[in-house]
Formats: C-alpha cells, structure tokens, sequence
C-alpha cells in the first residue's frame, strides 16, 4: 500500500470503536474485485458478493495488531503485521477492506475499506502495512 491510496473510514467504525478490543478481537482483511465505493457499507454482508473467489484466497486474520495513544498528538494508531496471500491465482482487486469478525458477515463492521487497485498475476499478494500503522483515529 503507497501513500496514493484512498481510505474511507466506515460509519460502522465510528459506531463500533467503543465495541472493539483492538488487541484480542479478531480483525479479518480481505479483498474485493469489480466494487465501487459506496459509502452506506456497514457490515461485511453488504460487500461479500464482491470478495475475490479465486484458488488460494481466504480472509486472513490479522496478526500482531497494537494500540498506540500518543497524547501529544491525540492520535490512536492501529498497527499490525503486514498482510499476505501466500499463494492465490490470478486476480484484480479494487479495494483491501478489514472488518471487525464476529462469527458472522451479517453483525461483522467493516472498519476500513482502501482502494486498492491491482492486477495480480498469481502467487504471493501482500498488502505493506505502512510505518506508521495501518490506520489511525484522531481524539478529541
């Protein structure tokens, strides 16, 4: 993921921050292909006709996430591991989207959703998570 790439926070987020242990919750990543953003998306059911259905691809969870207050900044940044396919066939996503997992798409948030246009041509996919965290939420 470049610095050229759109983020959209969802308006589950915002409704779910206080419902979420960033920490010990299960976060999912996955991608999606042919999607165009819509900004009424609150739940993983809204968007799963448009997740990659190729060999190889499953949602991953995402690994070794942390919390970082920074009151100087009054920044919460989420960080994690990068995020990697090990080996999927060949494939164009849109967008990179994670989603708060509760057992089911129906009442799981979508927490993020990055355009994240890409032609694949197979094997590894990663998704960098960047230096400074995958995303961060201003405090007021």
């Amino acid at each position: 993921m470049a610095n050229d790439v759109q983020v959209t926070m969802r308006a589950a987020y915002e409704e779910s921050l206080a419902n979420i242990d960033w920490e010990d919750d299960t976060l999912v990543a996955l991608l999606l292909t042919g999607w165009s953003t819509d900004l009424t998306v609150d739940y993983l059911s809204s968007i799963a006709a448009y997740e990659v259905d190729v060999t190889g691809y499953t949602r991953q969870v995402l690994s070794n996430v942390t919390v970082t207050l920074n009151d100087s900044t009054h920044k919460v940044t989420i960080d994690c591991d990068d995020i990697t396919w090990a080996n999927i066939d060949p494939v164009t996503t849109s967008h990179f989207v994670v989603a708060k997992w509760t057992g089911l798409d129906a009442t799981s948030p979508v927490l993020l959703i990055v355009e994240a246009t890409k032609t694949h041509n197979g094997g590894q996919y990663q998704v960098t998570v960047p230096l400074t965290g995958l995303f961060y939420k201003a405090r007021a």
